[in-house]
Parts: C-alpha cells; sequence; structure tokens
C-alpha cells in the first residue's frame, strides 16, 4: 500500500527574543483513503536496517525541501533522526547523508538542529565519532528526551550538544511537586554550566509555560505555543501566549519575593538580634533564645573563621529531631568540631558581615525535614565568627534564591 508522506512544523520560541526561532520538523503519513499512519508505524513497516535508514534520510530530505521552499527567515530547522542513521554498517555517515540533504534543499549546515535520542543508539563510540564529524560540519546537535527514562549527564559531557531538549514529563512532574520544581530550576542552570541551551517540549498548559520561564529555560515549545502545521508562521508573528506568560510571571514574582521576605523577617531580625547580643558579651545560647522561640526554627550554631564549629547544635524544644528520627540520625548528632567551610550560608556570610544571608531550601543532615539557612557574620575580640540558625522549610511558591541576603 502506497503511504503519501508530507512535512508538518512546530514552532519554537525563545521566551527571551519572545519570538519563533525554529521549527521542528514531523513526519505525516496517509493512506491513499486518508487514514493517518503515525511515525512510530512507519518505521515499524521497514523490514530491516537498511529499509530504516532510507526512509529517514528521504523524510529528512522531504523536510529540508519543504522548509527551503519558504521565504527565507533566520529560523533552525529541527530534524528527528533515526538511531539507525549512526549504524556502523552504513555506507554513508551521518555527515554525509545529512551534506547530502543541504545539497539538494539549498540550507546550509548551521540552519539544521539535528536531534537525537542517545537511549536508542548502541554503539557509543561510533556515536561520539559522528557526533564531532557533524559539529564540524557545522550542523547543530540537540540531545532529545533529557529528562525521560534512564536520561543522564554523562550524555551531556560526553556529546556537548548545542541543545538539550527536556523531555514533557519533566514539565509535568514540575507542575505536580514543588521540590521537583525547584530541581527542574537547577537542572537547567547545570546545564547551561555544561554548555548547553535548554529547550523545554511538550509545554501544553499555562502553568507549564510558568515553570519554562521561572526555570530559566531558553526556549518551548508545545500546544500551547503553536501545534504542527504544513505552513510556517508569518514572518511578524507575535505570540500572545508568551507575553501573557512574561506578564504573569512579572506580577506572580513580586508578590511571591513579597510574602516571602514577610516570612523571614522575623527570623532576619532575630539573627541581627544574635549577633549584636554576642558582640555585647553574651552566649550563644542566650543570644540565640529569640531565633529558636520563633516557629519552625530548629538549630542555632556557631562556626569560626575556617568553618569550624565552635561548641555544638543548639535546638529549639519544638523543633528538634522527633523521636523516631533520633536514633536513625545519631551518627549526625554529634557536630562538635565538624567543619561546613564549603557551605554558601559560610562563605557568603564570612565576605559579607552584617549582612543576613539566606540559603534556597535543600536537605538538613539532622533529621528527614528541608530547611533553609540563615547566617550572619561579625566581629569579636577581633576575630570573625558567624552565626547560623536553620528552620524548617515546607515547599511552596515562595522560595529563597541562592543570592538572597536580607540586611
Amino acid at each position: 500500500m502506497t503511504i503519501a508522506l508530507k512535512s508538518h512544523f512546530q514552532p519554537i520560541f525563545s521566551l527571551a527574543h519572545r519570538r519563533v526561532v525554529g521549527y521542528e520538523a514531523l513526519l505525516r503519513g496517509t493512506t491513499p483513503d486518508g487514514t493517518p499512519v503515525p511515525p512510530p508505524e512507519l518505521f515499524a513497516r521497514c523490514q530491516s536496517v537498511e529499509e530504516q535508514t532510507a526512509l529517514d534520510v528521504a523524510a529528512c530530505e522531504l523536510h529540508a525541501g519543504s522548509f527551503a521552499r519558504f521565504p527565507r527567515q533566520a529560523h533552525w530547522l529541527f530534524l528527528n533522526v533515526d538511531a539507525s542513521i549512526f549504524s556502523s554498517g552504513n555506507a554513508m555517515s551521518a555527515s554525509q547523508r545529512l551534506l547530502q540533504v543541504c545539497r539538494q534543499s539549498g540550507l546550509a549546515p548551521h540552519q539544521i538542529v539535528v536531534e537525537i535520542l542517545e537511549t536508542a543508539i548502541d554503539d557509543h563510540v561510533d556515536l561520539e565519532a559522528q557526533v564531532r564529524e557533524l559539529k564540524a560540519q557545522g550542523f547543530l546537535l540537540a540531545l532529545d528526551d533529557f529528562g525521560a527514562g534512564h536520561s543522564n549527564f554523562d550524555r551531556v559531557f560526553t556529546l556537548a550538544p548545542t541543545l538539550v531538549k527536556l523531555d514533557r514529563s519533566v514539565v509535568v512532574k514540575a507542575a505536580q511537586s514543588q521540590t521537583v520544581r525547584r530541581v527542574t530550576t537547577q537542572m537547567v542552570s547545570l546545564l547551561h554550566e555544561c554548555g548547553a541551551l535548554v529547550l523545554m517540549e511538550g509545554i501544553e498548559r499555562r502553568e507549564e509555560a510558568v515553570i519554562a520561564l521561572d526555570s530559566d529555560t531558553d526556549f518551548v515549545q508545545g500546544y500551547f505555543f503553536g501545534r504542527p502545521a504544513a505552513q510556517l508562521l508569518p514572518p511578524a508573528h507575535t505570540c500572545a501566549e508568551i507575553e501573557e506568560t512574561w506578564a504573569l510571571c512579572g506580577d506572580r514574582w513580586h508578590d511571591q519575593r513579597r510574602e516571602y521576605r514577610d516570612r523571614l523577617q522575623p527570623y532576619v531580625q532575630a539573627m541581627l538580634h544574635a549577633c549584636t547580643r554576642m558582640q555585647a558579651g553574651a552566649s550563644l545560647a542566650e543570644a540565640c533564645a529569640a531565633f529558636l522561640g520563633l516557629p519552625n526554627a530548629d538549630v542555632c550554631y556557631l562556626l569560626d573563621a575556617s568553618g569550624h564549629q565552635v561548641g555544638t547544635n543548639l535546638f529549639s524544644r519544638g523543633h528538634g529531631p522527633v523521636l523516631a528520627e533520633r536514633d536513625a540520625f545519631a551518627p549526625l548528632r554529634d557536630t562538635t568540631g565538624a567543619r561546613w567551610s564549603r557551605r554558601p550560608y559560610f562563605r557568603r556570610a564570612l565576605g559579607d558581615t552584617g549582612v543576613v544571608q539566606v540559603t534556597r531550601p535543600y536537605r538538613t543532615m539532622q533529621s528527614l525535614s528541608m530547611c533553609i539557612t540563615l547566617s550572619v557574620g561579625f566581629e569579636q575580640h577581633g576575630q570573625r565568627l558567624i552565626i547560623c540558625g536553620d528552620m524548617e522549610w515546607t515547599p511552596v511558591d515562595v522560595r529563597p534564591d541562592f543570592s538572597d541576603t536580607v540586611s
């Protein structure tokens, strides 16, 4: 049975530029009676790796040719390539085949982003060699479906892709859990530090768009912003959904910052009070009594200029580890002489005395709880000291940023 193939294109938007920067090409197959044939079924009909490769190359040629017929704009064309194109048994490498696609369509390699699903490829050594060849020819590389299945950063370190596409499962989980949402933000940050741009795909709802913007994702793709179509968007197209998301995030950010600062203010004042009391000669217990008397306050401790703990932890009466956790965390209970010099709350307080520093939420070593740490440095008898106070932090929309300081 003859199956007709055609290209559809889904727009990819830059949140910062607030416009289309590329399109992902998607294969559409139909039978003579108009019945759609999904791409997985098309490839499942192939009888051999050679047939799979031939179909994949034909799809790339179709997409590139269709894309090139539209009025030329500064847009990337994202091409999904089947794992078979990287097979070491092929007569031509992936780079040679895609260069042939460029010659036939008139597109330049730098206009094409090659999407690869690394989990589907067995020959990792050959993959790395072919990726180097693709980059040498000017093609851009996107690692697809990151965050799904057994994805890990080793693939990012090894392949050094231009872009990493976060799987829809990431944004779905982030919408359901504040913990996952915070981790997603850190994942995006780490991918940026690896040298990759980040695209969040599969965005279907406003809240998911907000998550993408909050996490500093570079690009977005999904039904919320635009569905696949046979035609490209007009050159002057503006995306109302992006503008509305920016406006919503701006209003929400200001509300959250205000709520966050109001929530922290009593603890900040208590830490400053503790600093003043210790400079006046009070003991750590006397100085920290006000902080430990606040709801959700957990523990206070003192560090010297090298990050060593001076004395032991001072727990609040209501917020020490619960009975069930005391035995489980017994190996960590004695912190006498512990060194916390690698902790951000120590390093920032050491460099900016008199200013209360606030961490982002993290798992405390004293219990199963999430906490944030407030810290403030001061001088006493010519010695630099840092008072630290932990408070239990329940996951809510308001979350401290890594660089927060409150004077």
